[in-house]
């Protein structure tokens, strides 16, 4: 077999994230809240919403999502070069991680946080590093300790989900 187009291994040995999957023992209806996911169907206002650009959405959306980017700006009074708009925090996450840091590079993240830090650490060829947290929270102690010159990233989740708190 050619080694022209070889996957790099950061890449291939990538294990897949599976949003909203979960399994308890004598439960058949989960619902996960964790991955923002409705648990209830699309909203009949957003059915309403969609109904009205019924003869545009088949059409490719903005890349740059200009008309969104500039309500928020407007909104929040923030620089619109400073905002980055994407398809959840997974796209956003894996973006950043690739654009500021790489092989040699390391990205320290939570042992307990979102399951995409080390995922999006893994894709952009940097070193994870997962900090210890303390009470299933962030230890900004432990992540100081962690702290070398090779460091580019720190994901640092704030808690603010349910799941969080348990």
């Amino acid at each position: 077999m050619s080694n022209f187009l070889k996957i790099k291994k950061n890449i291939n040995s990538v294990v897949k994230y599976e949003a909203g999957i979960s399994k308890l023992a004598a439960r058949n209806k989960i619902i996960k809240l964790s991955s923002n996911e409705g648990a209830f169907g699309t909203s009949s206002k957003i059915k309403k919403v969609l109904k009205e650009f019924e003869g545009k959405i088949f059409r490719y959306p903005d890349p740059e999502s200009n008309i969104l980017k500039k309500a928020i700006s407007k909104r929040y009074k923030l620089n619109r070069n400073n905002i980055i708009c994407g398809n959840g925090s997974d796209e956003i996450l894996t973006t950043i991680a690739k654009i500021f840091s790489g092989p040699g590079d390391e990205i320290l993240y939570s042992e307990y946080g979102f399951l995409m830090y080390p995922i999006a650490t893994q894709l952009s060829g940097a070193k994870g590093i997962k900090v210890k947290d303390i009470n299933y929270r962030n230890s900004l102690k432990n992540f100081s300790k962690a702290i070398t010159k090779k460091l580019k990233l720190y994901l640092l989740q704030i808690q603010t989900t349910p799941q969080e708190h348990i």
